[in-house]
């Protein structure tokens, strides 16, 4: 495995007042590389669970920390990248290290991986909320459609399971917002569609790293607001 650095580039913030990274990304590693990765590190010894498993894994890491996205894995299962961030004041240095630069490794379903999640897939309800709150049903980047992913500048469709929520962007109180990993948020940059229970917020550009996701809607005529559950990369 080559020894390659981590290659970024640099932009301001939504703000303007801060300077952030964003990855470059390298080729990507395919599953036929991965499998003779895996073979050639065994050398001839016996492919057994606890030797292979930590060979990919190490190798993931490895690969992802380089820029290289890995996947899809495992005929059509799963995928790894590894996504940067951080911000610093303008004039102040850069972010340029593991931890400054919120390095975070995410691994997403695949087409084959997602249908086979959903084949199987059981709810179980154990409790209710006193308070109605917008349920998220399901959170996908327009473009890709990758579940809990994001691209700066871009549409994020967000669906809902609330019979009848109401949004409306020129209300007071409604409102989709991003919540980044240094304690500040920002709001959509605006809505490309906004109807019964499905709502598009545009993301603003120069966004990195994980977000946390607030939607606040009109909810059986009361305004409510939520969290989303999962981190979106």
């Amino acid at each position: 495995m080559k020894d390659e650095p981590y290659q970024y580039t640099t932009g301001p913030t939504t703000d303007g007042n801060s300077r952030t990274t964003h990855q470059k990304r390298r080729e990507p590693i395919t599953q036929q590389q991965a499998y003779d990765y895996v073979h050639a590190e065994l050398n001839g010894a016996p492919c057994t669970p606890e030797v292979c498993i930590p060979i990919f894994c190490k190798a993931v890491v490895d690969w992802t920390v380089r820029g290289h996205p890995v996947g899809p894995i495992g005929d059509d299962m799963m995928s790894f990248i590894c996504s940067c961030g951080g911000s610093s004041p303008v004039g102040q240095p850069e972010p340029h290290t593991f931890d400054d630069m919120e390095i975070a490794l995410t691994c997403h379903y695949a087409t084959t991986g997602r249908a086979r999640a959903k084949a199987q897939f059981q709810s179980e309800k154990v409790g209710e909320q006193n308070r109605i709150v917008p349920v998220f049903s399901k959170v996908y980047d327009s473009m890709s459609k990758l579940p809990n992913h994001y691209v700066a500048g871009q549409g994020l469709v967000c669906v809902f399971d609330n019979n009848n929520p109401f949004f409306d962007p020129t209300l007071e109180g409604h409102y989709f917002r991003f919540h980044k990993a240094d304690g500040t948020s920002v709001l959509a940059a605006s809505y490309a569609y906004f109807k019964g229970n499905t709502i598009v917020p545009i993301l603003p550009t120069g966004l990195t790293g994980p977000l946390q996701l607030e939607a606040s809607m009109s909810i059986n005529g009361s305004v409510r607001s939520a969290i989303y559950p999962f981190p979106l990369a």
